[in-house]
């Protein structure tokens, strides 16, 4: 852990995009195999992969009832600190000087405390292990945890950099830890891959969120069409939610654009789907759709978020999802083919209602 937090340091003392980029690629590459895959995930600010779908949903009150147990301050303490840092991190390395009884700690026991946290249930429990963690690190290594915690390292290590510092610390060319990294839905596993030499045995695997392909702005027409070569293909923008489905077997799962497992709220759509004989990895959108008409976003926002839906509800506000693309499809997988085959053999599917 102290290894991550003097790394992190050095990153957020630099502007240079280049020094930040070699300083990853140099701290990736002096690590062991069972550390780099959680280095690599917590560069990220996460406790866990993408594909992963354990969320820790860890509220600001057990990170507050943790720190201020151990330092013995109160909650008040811990805003006069916010109010000079607006950074939570920040905030726990000023109040945790001098009381905390440090002792060397691996990511992986960092991981395990995670893992821990997750599996609590209670608000106590939780507090519980987080607390013993932070007692056996230094403030600045506690700093770090703090910032995984809440999603946000804040230092300067935007979008795109941890997957530049592992093409950096491997010899890797970028664009395969990229196209690896989309398909895995792991950037730990990445990092491994990219250390055996092994990128472009990535394999598209069902069952975890794929990164979905977002839409850029261009300046104009003319530049959309250099980009794309000379052919485009526009489609209606509806105001629904971006959605991904797989079906694998008798099982289908949805994701959301945030890569959140998303199933349990659209039962109609998961029942349909596992009519279709074919194992199929779907890209689309879900619309609440009543009566022949695409329904205003905020009606859709009523089945958002639900583990349960009423009978009621299922009839008050529908469901369908908008197939566009086809990205696997019985064990093939189709993303490096051209638009226009993948859309053969989405129509091919004939997919049933409420598709």
């Amino acid at each position: 852990m102290e290894a991550l937090a003097r790394t992190g340091e050095a990153i957020r003392a630099t502007t240079s995009k280049l020094e930040k980029t070699r300083l990853l690629g140099e701290y990736f590459a002096a690590l062991d195999d069972e550390t780099l895959p959680l280095a690599a995930v917590y560069f990220t600010a996460r406790p866990f992969a993408d594909r992963d779908q354990r969320k820790l949903n860890l509220g600001y009150a057990v990170i507050r009832n943790a720190v201020c147990d151990l330092a013995q301050v109160d909650e008040e303490a811990l805003g006069e600190s916010y109010m000079r840092h607006s950074d939570v991190g920040d905030v726990i390395e000023e109040v945790l000087q001098g009381h905390t009884h440090p002792r060397p700690t691996s990511l992986r026991e960092v991981h395990d405390t995670f893992v821990r946290v997750y599996e609590q249930r209670t608000v106590k429990k939780k507090t519980e292990a987080l607390r013993e963690l932070l007692d056996r690190l230094t403030p600045r290594e506690a700093k770090y945890i703090g910032k995984i915690l809440t999603g946000d390292l804040r230092i300067g290590l935007r979008a795109g950099l941890v997957e530049e510092g592992i093409a950096k610390g491997f010899g890797a060319p970028l664009a395969d830890v990229s196209w690896a990294s989309m398909l895995t839905g792991d950037i730990g596993e990445v990092a491994l891959l990219a250390r055996r030499g092994g990128l472009r045995s990535a394999r598209l695997r069902l069952m975890h969120p794929l990164q979905f392909m977002l839409a850029s702005p261009e300046e104009d027409a003319a530049a959309i069409m250099r980009r794309v070569g000379g052919e485009a293909w526009v489609e209606d923008k509806y105001d629904g939610i971006r959605g991904q489905l797989h079906k694998e077997g008798e099982r289908v799962v949805l994701y959301s654009r945030d890569l959140n497992e998303v199933t349990a709220a659209f039962p109609e759509v998961v029942s349909a789907a596992a009519a279709v004989p074919h194992d199929v990895l779907l890209d689309g959108e879900l619309l609440a759709f009543k009566d022949g008409i695409v329904r205003p976003f905020f009606e859709l926002q009523h089945r958002l978020g639900r583990k349960v839906v009423s009978a009621q509800l299922l009839t008050e506000v529908p469901v369908i999802f908008v197939a566009f693309d086809l990205l696997y499809l019985d064990g093939r997988n189709l993303l490096e083919e051209p638009l226009r085959e993948r859309r053969r053999l989405l129509d091919e599917l004939s997919l049933p209602s409420p598709f």
